[in-house]
C-alpha cells in the first residue's frame, strides 16, 4: 500500500515464522520492497527478533532476485540495527569471560543481556554467521566480520572465541585475519553506532548508559547531558543506575584479540609479500596497534615487503590513501626507527651500493 505495508511486512509484525516463510516462498521479490522511509523488510525482521531460519530465508531470497551481493543492497540499516542491539550485551559477556579466565565456561549457553529480552549466545552467534556471511562471499566468518567496516569488535571477538582455527585460514590473496585487521579502517569504534538520547549528538569516546538497557536506542547519554543532570531528571534515576562506558576501537581491539589467539600469524607473509606490520604501517594504524603486532613478531622490523622492497618504517613514511593521519603516520615511522635504528643504517648502506 502507500505506506509500504506489504503482506510480508504484515506477517513480520503479526504472524509467526511459518507464515513469514510461506510469504517469502510465494513471492521472494517482496524481500526487496522498501517502505516509505527506505527500510527493507529485513530491517523489520531483525527488529522483530525473527529466528535465524527467517533471516537466512530473507537473504537467500534476495540472492535469487538480484545480482551478486544483492542480498546486502539496501539492507545497511538492518545490519546496523542488529549490531547496535547486541553489541553492548556481547561486550558485557566477553568481559566477564575474560575476567573469570575459566576454560570450563560454556559460552554458547550464556545469556546476552538486552532491555527487552535476553538471548542465548548460541542464537546471537547463529544470526551473526548469517548476517556477516551475506556481505562477503566465500570468506570465513571471522574474515567477513573484519572487512565489514561497521561490524563492532564484540562480534569479531565472539567469532574468534568459537572459531580460533580461522586465524590460520587465508583468503584468495593470502591474507589471514590479522592481515585484514591491519589493513582495515582505523577510525571506526562502536560509539559510532549510537547517539545521545537527549541531544541526538554522536557519542564521543565515552558515554553514560543506563545499566539495564543494552539496545543502544533509548538510554545512552553523552557526558555533557549527564553532567547537566538531564539524564537523571528525565529518567528519574539515581547516579548508580548509570555506568560509564568507553568506546572500543574496532581496529586496535580486533588486532589485539587475534594476536592473543594466534601470535604466530604476525610472522606470516601474504601473497604480495607483506607482513601484518607492513600493512598496519601503510594504513596509518596508531602506535598501539603497530606496537602490538611488532611485539608479536620483532623480526618484522627488518623484513622487506616483497612487492615494495620496503621495511616497515619506510612503508609508514610513505602512507597510503586519503584516510591516513599524517601525525599518526610520522609517530609510527619515528617510533619504528627508535625501536631499531640499525634498520635505517641497513637501508642507507644498501642505497649506497
Amino acid at each position: 500500500d502507500g505506506c509500504g505495508m506489504t503482506p510480508l511486512r504484515i506477517a513480520l509484525e503479526y504472524a509467526g515464522d511459518d507464515v513469514t516463510l510461506a510469504v517469502i516462498e510465494a513471492c521472494p521479490e517482496a524481500v526487496l520492497l522498501k517502505d516509505g522511509e527506505g527500510r527493507s523488510p529485513l530491517y523489520f525482521a531483525v527488529k522483530a527478533e525473527k529466528s535465524a531460519r527467517v533471516l537466512r530465508a530473507f537473504l537467500d531470497a534476495a540472492d535469487r532476485c538480484t545480482t551478486t551481493r544483492g542480498r546486502h543492497c539496501g539492507n545497511e540499516t538492518a545490519w546496523a540495527l542488529f549490531f547496535a542491539r547486541w553489541n553492548m550485551g556481547l561486550r558485557e559477556i566477553l568481559s566477564d569471560i575474560d575476567d573469570s579466565n575459566d576454560p570450563r565456561v560454556d559460552i554458547m549457553n550464556l545469556d546476552v543481556p538486552q532491555c527487552v529480552a535476553s538471548r542465548k549466545v548460541r542464537e546471537i552467534y547463529d544470526k551473526t554467521n548469517i548476517m556477516v556471511a551475506s556481505v562477503t562471499e566465500r570468506l570465513p566468518q571471522v574474515h567477513s566480520s573484519i572487512v565489514i567496516e561497521y561490524c563492532p569488535w564484540s562480534f569479531t571477538s565472539l567469532l574468534l572465541k568459537i572459531n580460533p582455527e580461522q586465524t590460520w585460514v587465508d583468503d584468495c590473496d593470502g591474507n589471514l585475519p590479522l592481515h585484514l585487521a591491519a589493513a582495515c579502517d582505523v577510525s571506526c569504534s562502536d560509539g559510532d553506532m549510537y547517539k545521545c538520547t537527549e541531544c541526538d549528538s554522536a557519542l564521543p569516546v565515552k558515554w553514560y548508559q543506563y545499566k539495564h538497557d543494552n539496545n543502544g536506542f533509548n538510554a545512552q547519554f553523552c557526558t555533557d547531558c549527564f553532567s547537566d543532570g538531564v539524564a537523571r531528571t528525565n529518567w528519574d534515576c539515581a547516579d548508580e543506575k548509570f555506568s560509564l562506558v568507553k568506546s572500543i576501537n574496532t581496529s586496535y581491539d580486533t588486532i589485539k584479540s587475534i594476536i592473543k589467539v594466534n601470535p604466530l600469524s604476525a610472522s606470516i607473509l601474504n601473497r604480495t609479500g607483506n607482513l601484518p606490520l607492513h600493512l598496519a604501517a601503510a594504513n596509518g594504524q596508531d602506535w598501539k596497534s603497530v606496537n602490538t603486532i611488532f611485539y608479536a613478531s620483532p623480526h618484522a622490523l627488518k623484513t622487506r615487503a616483497l612487492d615494495s622492497h620496503m621495511v616497515p618504517f619506510m612503508v609508514a613514511a610513505g602512507g597510503v590513501g586519503d584516510r591516513v593521519d599524517t601525525l599518526n603516520q610520522f609517530t609510527t615511522c619515528f617510533t619504528l626507527i627508535m625501536e631499531d635504528p640499525s634498520s635505517v643504517m641497513a637501508w642507507y648502506a644498501n642505497e649506497r651500493l
